[in-house]
């Protein structure tokens, strides 16, 4: 009709809806009951990274899976799956979730302990066995505490292609670890340091910076190590320790902050974690300075 503007071309509002569901699953829910276009459009954005920390959402994402015409489409759009393992998880469940979606490619793990004993509940294959058949090339995950009698096994064949690790457990834990090297693939890595004022002594301080220049010289192929530093009431004064504690700079070394600790650390949040990391990282080595930043900010 005359005066009304020319309807949008269809790779343009592909390109608008995609980025609408991308920004907020709610949205991206209303958007697949508009049209039956529009949803092949947003139905491998909603399916892209997947939250399965509860139950339920296992649960109904298996029967979904178990249900549907083809499984072709899950094996090629789920890319990132989080999951918790502990006491009460449906382990069957969940290797049957990984089983159909073998092109993930992040993977993001809570093992959640039972007690603050030593518990024999996560043995050394548990990640192994669920992950059996799967290539991911990053993995977030926080391992069960070092109270638990727990190391991790990096020589086990689901490492041999991680790229990027995030390790959520705080520096009590990955500080006494001794194995960082036999991940060969590995470039990026992230470790947590909870740092509240009056917890990180000198003492302290000095194992964590004694880690921190092992890892370096053992990881030949790191190319990035950020301590994400979280509960720090002066974030500026704890990354300076650590640093000043190094026998040497290693300017591949990068200190950022968590204001936010407890949202949700997802795909989305490792990669911007990721590339912000490398910026600062660049910077540090063209200046010679550490630089502090947020994340979230």
């Amino acid at each position: 009709m005359p005066g009304q503007e020319p309807p949008l071309p269809p790779d343009l509002l592909r390109v608008i809806f995609e980025q609408a569901a991308q920004s907020d699953k709610a949205t991206a829910l209303c958007l697949i009951l508009s049209a039956s276009i529009v949803r092949d459009w947003i139905e491998p954005v909603l399916y892209e990274s997947v939250n399965l920390v509860r139950q339920r959402t296992s649960t109904l994402l298996l029967r979904t899976l178990e249900t549907a015409k083809t499984r072709e489409f899950y094996r090629k759009h789920v890319k990132s799956i989080t999951f918790s393992v502990g006491a009460y998880s449906d382990m069957r469940c969940m290797l049957r979730i990984l089983s159909i979606c073998q092109d993930v490619k992040h993977l993001t793990i809570y093992f959640i302990p039972t007690s603050q004993v030593p518990n024999p509940a996560y043995p050394s294959s548990t990640l192994e066995q669920l992950v059996d058949g799967l290539h991911p090339t990053n993995l977030t995950v926080q391992f069960p505490t070092s109270s638990h009698l727990f190391s991790p096994e990096f020589h086990l064949p689901v490492y041999a292609h991680i790229t990027h690790l995030s390790i959520v457990n705080d520096w009590m834990d990955w500080t006494v670890w001794r194995n960082l090297e036999l991940l060969k693939s590995l470039s990026h890595l992230a470790a947590d340091v909870r740092a509240p004022a009056e917890s990180l002594n000198p003492q302290k301080i000095e194992q964590i910076s004694h880690a921190v220049q092992g890892i370096l010289c053992r990881c030949t192929s790191l190319k990035l190590f950020i301590i994400v530093l979280i509960f720090a009431a002066d974030p500026a004064a704890a990354g300076e320790a650590i640093a000043q504690g190094m026998v040497a700079d290693d300017r591949r070394l990068v200190f950022l902050q968590d204001p936010e600790p407890f949202r949700d650390r997802d795909a989305h949040w490792e990669n911007d974690m990721w590339r912000l990391g490398a910026e600062i990282a660049a910077v540090q080595s063209r200046t010679g300075r550490w630089v502090l930043h947020h994340l979230r900010g």
